[in-house]
């Protein structure tokens, strides 16, 4: 379920933030497959989406 939920905003995010696509682009030519690459970027936005959350509670 969380999977799915996420790979929507994946798809759209990669395009517009420099940094994911580059990391997608890099696991590509690096030999990963695509599903590899947006599991990976998945966990990134994940991480970018909690990080306010979590400097907020320091």
């Amino acid at each position: 379920m969380f999977r799915q939920v996420l790979y929507g905003p994946v798809l759209v995010a990669m395009p517009i933030n420099s940094d994911l696509k580059r990391v997608c682009d890099r696991l590509i030519i690096n030999g990963k497959y695509a599903k590899i690459a947006i599991t990976v970027i998945t966990r990134k936005l994940v991480i970018i989406v909690k990080a306010p959350l979590r400097d907020a509670r320091l």
